[in-house]
């Protein structure tokens, strides 16, 4: 009899660690529901966001070939000159099709830039490398700076 209790209580511990484990696998990817003026407001007080140019749509689909109507909102700024790789962009979307072609709208134009300065723009070739990209719940994040991880965590911050 002693032995079945001890059966049953470890039967209850596996029951509850399993119970703990899945919902971790679920909460992983939820986030928060974040206001496009709540992000642009933490996103514009951040560090080296102000030797940015605040994109526009036109620069949206010149760019990286994307169209803002896809999304529920965005947010991209852009570097200033031809020589200025530095970019971010961050879209929210329910629509998991839209956040798909953001993140290959993303690949592609780190690709590309990696390919237009290959060979001689060391500094761009370092900051491209360093680059990030993210899907979290209905956002997307993609920034290429000297400053990324820092918008990271901001934007990480505001919706995890």
């Amino acid at each position: 009899m002693n032995r079945l209790k001890k059966l049953t209580y470890i039967q209850y511990i596996i029951c509850g660690l399993l119970v703990i484990f899945i919902l971790a696998i679920l909460l992983s990817g939820h986030a928060k529901n974040v206001s496009f003026e709540t992000v642009q407001q933490n996103i514009v007080s951040c560090e080296g966001i102000n030797t940015l140019k605040k994109g526009t749509a036109r620069d949206m689909r010149k760019n990286l070939d994307l169209d803002e109507s896809l999304f529920d909102w965005s947010i991209y700024y852009c570097g200033n000159g031809l020589m200025d790789v530095s970019e971010l962009l961050i879209v929210k979307s329910d629509n998991s099709t839209a956040l798909e072609t953001a993140e290959k709208a993303a690949a592609s134009r780190l690709d590309a830039q990696k390919t237009n300065f290959n060979g001689y723009g060391t500094n761009q070739i370092d900051l491209l490398g360093h680059a990030i990209t993210k899907k979290v719940g209905p956002y997307y994040f993609y920034a290429v700076s000297e400053h990324a991880s820092t918008w990271e965590e901001v934007f990480m911050g505001l919706v995890k």
